[in-house]
């Protein structure tokens, strides 16, 4: 495959096959998918050495600058020591399952460290390569034009920006850390929106790498956790009511809290308009161990009277066994665990401590 004069700098992006062979053919040994089984620590200790460039920005009792020789970047020392390792995603899903079962003993710097390395800096891969050279030589006279119409709009402009030297294929996709921890699921969102995109362009391992990454945040920030059901039995009734509106407000409606006494058993009435059409959603909070079946029957009633769209009964507590057979569809049940993970999702785990701001303008 050859390239115009000064293009070939540009082009960097290799498969995984092609970087095995390049390890090979300079006598290093890939370390790639199985032969990381059973051996986290190990494969953590290669991805994120001490002083490697991941690290940087946080403190960690483990992590020390390296003596870099002259002339020497800490990126290329950082390379240096992970030549021929698998970084751009977990290696099994053994050890991928493992890091998440033991993600709550992990410290925040670990955590961002290896989510900078699954979320890529603006990159090339092999396949943008292929484009580049089907477009200048292998599709005829015309294949700039053949390109355009087979390729994603966007990415098209930035693969012949990478050829022209001021750009690169795919952009970075690492800004996403800056909503965390306050906003978890907006991250993961955004994660999953662009390993959707340029999959079958993308190499699979980077999109493995990309869903991971949300994988990882969802574990850290989102799901439930001892200290969020403790902090949730811990509010007083009226705080609770409080929170839920709150929490409803950030998912896009307008809230209102009712009175706190007379209010025909609707603690918050949240209300949105998407596509011309009125979602009116009636809230019941209840701050008790267990909601009995009479409760959730009782709001069924409210919600058919008032002719609104459904009900949400939540609870600091659980529902007893088999209640949600009772709910039909028109009433949502939604115990202390899975509050707590609509509550992290929305404000990360820092609701906990930072109630009056997440709950400000709402009484």
């Amino acid at each position: 495959m050859s390239y115009p004069s000064g293009t070939l700098r540009y082009v960097t992006g290799l498969s995984l096959q092609a970087q095995k062979d390049e390890f090979e053919a300079a006598g290093i040994e890939p370390r790639v998918e199985d032969y990381w089984a059973g051996r986290l620590d190990d494969w953590l200790a290669a991805v994120l050495p001490p002083g490697a460039a991941e690290w940087w920005g946080f403190e960690h009792d483990e992590v020390e600058r390296v003596f870099l020789p002259d002339e020497t970047t800490v990126q290329e020392w950082t390379y240096r020591q992970r030549r021929g390792v698998q970084s751009w995603s977990f290696p099994t899903v053994e050890l991928m399952d493992e890091y998440i079962a033991s993600i709550r003993q992990r410290s925040h710097a670990e955590v961002i460290a290896l989510l900078r390395l699954f979320l890529f800096n603006e990159s090339c891969f092999g396949r943008d390569s292929e484009y580049l050279h089907q477009g200048i030589y292998g599709l005829g006279p015309d294949g700039l034009d053949v390109l355009k119409e087979i390729l994603p709009m966007e990415y098209h402009q930035r693969l012949w920006g990478w050829f022209d030297g001021y750009a690169q294929p795919h952009p970075s996709i690492r800004w996403v850390l800056d909503l965390l921890p306050h906003s978890p699921q907006r991250a993961i969102d955004v994660i999953l929106g662009y390993a959707e995109a340029y999959q079958g362009i993308r190499p699979y391992g980077r999109t493995l790498g990309l869903q991971q990454a949300a994988s990882v945040i969802e574990a850290r920030w989102v799901s439930g956790t001892p200290e969020g059901a403790e902090a949730l039995a811990a509010l007083h009734w009226r705080d609770l009511e409080r929170l839920t509106a709150a929490l409803y407000r950030s998912l896009g409606y307008h809230v209102v809290l009712t009175p706190a006494s007379k209010d025909r058993g609707i603690d918050v009435i949240a209300t949105r308009t998407l596509r011309g059409q009125r979602e009116v959603v009636l809230i019941q909070v209840k701050q008790r161990p267990r909601v009995m079946a009479k409760e959730i029957q009782a709001l069924r009633g409210v919600v058919a009277r008032d002719v609104a769209n459904r009900g949400v009964l939540g609870t600091s507590g659980r529902f007893t066994r088999g209640r949600k057979r009772e709910s039909g569809d028109i009433v949502e049940l939604v115990d202390g665990r899975n509050l707590v993970e609509m509550l992290n999702a929305s404000f990360g785990p820092g609701w906990i401590t930072q109630f009056e701001a997440v709950c400000a303008g709402i009484s």
